[in-house]
């Protein structure tokens, strides 16, 4: 019987995936924290580019997402491009109406 072994482990970046796989010889990387962070990270990207967040805020009002968990990937995606003092004022936004201003005033994104 052959059982495959995935490393696991806070792995926030595609260099951080490869790395591991190299280096502890696993059938595969887990990166869900990663990816929630920026889905673009198999594309090769750093941080999340906001046409990705444009594509997740068409794909959760298409499908009606509850705001707490559109607000909640948004945050993830959002983590590296925005400061500590933006993080505060983002995080306190309460519908998703506040969260298309924030994004349309800050980003452009409509």
């Amino acid at each position: 019987m052959s059982i495959p072994v995935i490393a696991n482990g806070d792995i926030r970046s595609l260099k951080e995936a490869e790395n591991v796989w190299h280096v502890t010889g696993t059938d595969g990387v887990m990166v869900a924290r990663g990816l929630l962070a920026n889905p673009a990270m198999f594309a090769g990207y750093e941080e999340t580019p906001l046409k990705c967040i444009w594509d997740w805020v068409d794909i959760a009002l298409e499908l009606g997402t509850p705001y707490m968990c559109f607000h909640q990937h948004l945050m993830y995606m959002m983590e590296k491009i925005t400061s500590r003092q933006e993080k505060r004022i983002f995080n306190a936004l309460s519908s998703t109406s506040a969260v298309l201003d924030y994004l349309t005033d800050h980003y452009g994104i409509d």
